[in-house]
């Protein structure tokens, strides 16, 4: 599943190319929707999976207990920004929206791991048009991110500034006042959204928005050194993300040192670089992405017509009474209680906000 850029309406505007001068906007009054706000609550792991997009991800659970994720939004002129906070601990695999600069930075003093870089304050974890990502949150996650069009930033700054600006790298280390400007920034604007529907309709303040979001961006990439905060060797993180695309088509269990020998490493090397990269060890994770993989297709199949028995066989399941155990600990429910619920995923989608109404 992928993200198509022609589904999505962006507000036009031409830019000058000096950074500070003023944008000229299109002067059609039949768009009278310029921006959206809202909140999208989740209490499930798959239901997060479909909230996302046009993030292209697929999230496992870690931590026991039933997930709670909360999604404030809002959409300014074709910028996305998102304030989020997933209380149980996630892994992810994927990509980042294609057609955009995809930023992420802490609201509170939680660091995750991005693509083997541990995020901190005054760190910015980032991706461009697609970029192929990896990322672990803690339990009780708070971040903010923004979704800025390519596009939109070309027309800002220029082609040739853009193309020097953008960043070349998947984590970013700026000062952290510039961090906790456009952080507050994207805070300030999703409160203010949310709160008065009327600011959703005024022109004169999404511009005046847009602008702030611009600069705010521009001066953190400006500042910014990509050098980030490696959690280990290039080496060691190539060999494990090698390690994760492996796990990903595996179904039954599978020894670690066999995991090992075929990205070209030792087992002890393994360990250490998925508990120094991803902040887990690979017996735990090939595990849980199992058993994730067990609520998924508990959680998309409809009843009468699959098993629990089934569908656990199929991820390499066979002692049932255990596997129930282990099940419930980590979702909270049985697994007959996912069976029974609706396949169907019809919470809003943070993709909807992208598409501007007339």
């Amino acid at each position: 599943m992928r993200f198509a850029q022609d589904c999505v309406t962006l507000r036009g505007a031409t830019f000058s190319s000096r950074i500070g001068d003023k944008p000229t906007l299109p002067g059609d009054t039949a768009m009278t929707t310029k921006a959206d706000a809202g909140k999208i609550e989740v209490q499930d792991i798959e239901e997060l999976n479909y909230a996302v997009w046009p993030w292209d991800l697929r999230m496992r659970q870690l931590s026991s207990g039933r997930m709670l994720a909360n999604l404030d939004f809002a959409q300014v002129n074709g910028i996305l920004l998102t304030h989020e906070r997933w209380s149980k601990r996630v892994f992810a695999t994927g990509a980042t929206p294609r057609g955009y600069l995809a930023l992420a930075g802490l609201c509170a003093d939680r660091e995750f791991t991005w693509c083997g870089a541990s995020v901190c304050q005054g760190v910015v974890s980032c991706g461009l048009d697609g970029t192929a990502i990896e990322f672990g949150t803690p339990d009780n996650a708070n971040h903010w991110v923004i979704l800025v069009p390519t596009g939109m930033l070309t027309g800002y700054l220029g082609a040739e500034l853009t193309a020097d600006l953008l960043p070349k790298e998947r984590s970013l280390t700026s000062p952290p006042q510039l961090v906790r400007q456009l952080g507050s920034l994207v805070l300030h604007i999703i409160t203010l959204l949310r709160s008065n529907s009327s600011y959703r309709s005024n022109r004169l303040l999404l511009d005046a928005f847009q602008l702030q979001l611009l600069a705010a961006v521009t001066a953190l990439l400006a500042c910014a050194d990509e050098t980030g905060r490696l959690a280990t060797t290039r080496t060691q993180y190539a060999a494990c993300r090698r390690a994760l695309h492996i796990a990903e088509t595996l179904r039954q269990p599978t020894r670690i040192d066999e995991l090992a020998a075929a990205v070209g490493i030792s087992r002890r090397g393994l360990e250490l670089g998925f508990r120094e990269a991803f902040d887990i060890s690979p017996q735990r994770y090939l595990h849980r992405i199992r058993m994730n993989g067990l609520h998924r297709d508990l959680r998309r199949a409809m009843p009468g017509r699959e098993t629990v028995t089934e569908a656990a066989g199929r991820w390499g399941f066979v002692e049932l009474g255990r596997t129930a155990v282990e099940y419930r600990q980590l979702f909270d429910e049985s697994p007959s209680t996912t069976l029974a619920r609706e396949a169907r995923l019809d919470c809003r989608r943070l993709s909807d906000a992208l598409t501007l109404r007339a």
